[in-house]
């Protein structure tokens, strides 16, 4: 069976059905004060709330040690109903009470009230909800949208009832709280404020919610400036956003037109491309424009980066080079040729000379002549 848990941290309403309990203050005036009632239909932490008003009436009226415990008893009985009444009667019953206002019978009669109170609540609540209750408190994270002062205050008030569960139950202290829950559970950036300000080493309920208080405030604050901060920037991101409409109220729509516009002539651009590549020549990766697609664009005669265009002209060049250099021109052939003449010319009529006297015979004359 799952643990019912008496006491949460986001508890239910307080019972708004009251009774009157008329008492008597120091001066004798009669003053009318109210208990809770609670049904058998009510959240089990209803009878904690009556337990705490019973006591608060008691203490500020003195019922008790004025021998008035009879009377305690009966408004009590009376503010309980269904088989909270039932369970109240059964033991309320076997309680002997001492009349006499005695220190020692006063005594007496407080202790037995006290264990009435526990004895009925462990008889109406489940069976181990004193361990139930501390296990919830530890493992329960603060909720989100429950201030860190509420929580630590509430977490202190659940602890702090955990004496009327049964006989012998006794509370967490300050400093096991602190530890074990507060730290623990209270969460989000406020843990590591509480943490680096040495919240954790407090040991004392008053000092603990000091600094609880501390940090609350230094965290509103700076909510507030955050919050601030972010009404200017809607501010003026309003008025920036009417400044606009003013100036021209379909602004926005017509820009929204005109990208679609641009959208779509781009796109009735690249289809035609992509169309005319294919009409071209579907073989062709970069088509020459300047040519109507008839040959790729890298090799068109007018591209500049055509390599083998400019390679092809560098060869016709250098080939005409070597032409005009081997045929040799009309006037350097007819000084070859005049040259050719005049030696073949000085050849045939050059004379040779001799000093002195000599004679010719007949027959070396035929052969001259």
């Amino acid at each position: 069976m799952s643990p019912s848990i008496v006491q949460r941290l986001k508890r239910s309403e307080s019972s708004s059905n009251t009774i009157k309990v008329k008492c008597k203050d120091a001066e004798g005036n009669e003053v009318t004060e109210y208990l809770p009632i609670v049904g058998a239909n009510d959240p089990l932490e209803f009878l904690l709330d009556l337990w705490d008003e019973a006591n608060v009436l008691e203490e500020r009226y003195g019922l008790i040690s004025e021998g008035k415990m009879k009377f305690l008893l009966q408004s009590v009985g009376r503010a309980l109903q269904g088989r909270y009444a039932k369970k109240w009667k059964k033991f309320a019953s076997v309680i002997s009470i001492a009349d006499s206002t005695a220190t020692r019978h006063e005594a007496t009669n407080r202790g037995k009230w006290t264990h009435l109170l526990q004895d009925v609540s462990k008889a109406i609540f489940m069976k181990g909800a004193f361990e139930d209750q501390i296990d919830y408190l530890e493992d329960t994270k603060r909720p989100n949208k429950m201030d860190p002062t509420e929580y630590v205050e509430r977490v202190f008030t659940i602890n702090e009832r955990l004496t009327y569960f049964e006989r012998g139950a006794s509370p967490l202290s300050a400093k096991q709280i602190n530890r074990k829950i507060i730290t623990k559970n209270i969460g989000g950036t406020f843990k590591s404020k509480y943490i680096l300000q040495g919240g954790d080493d407090l040991d004392d309920e008053d000092d603990i919610l000091d600094m609880i208080n501390k940090i609350s405030k230094c965290v509103a604050a700076q909510n507030e400036d955050d919050e601030s901060e972010r009404k200017q920037t809607k501010r003026e991101s309003k008025f920036a956003e009417e400044s606009t409409k003013k100036i021209n109220p379909n602004i926005q729509q017509h820009v929204a037109n005109m990208m679609e516009s641009m959208r779509k002539q781009t796109k009735r651009e690249s289809k035609f491309a992509e169309e005319s590549t294919k009409k071209i020549n579907p073989n062709i990766q970069q088509p020459c424009r300047k040519h109507d697609g008839k040959h790729d664009w890298r090799n068109c005669p007018d591209n500049p980066n055509n390599k083998l265009t400019n390679k092809t002209e560098k060869n016709n060049d250098n080939t005409s080079e070597s032409k005009s250099k081997s045929k040799p021109s009309n006037s350097s052939k007819q000084k070859s040729e005049e040259s050719f003449a005049t030696e073949s010319s000085s050849k045939h009529h050059s004379a040779v000379t001799f000093d002195g006297d000599f004679m010719i015979s007949d027959d070396e004359q035929e052969d001259e002549f």
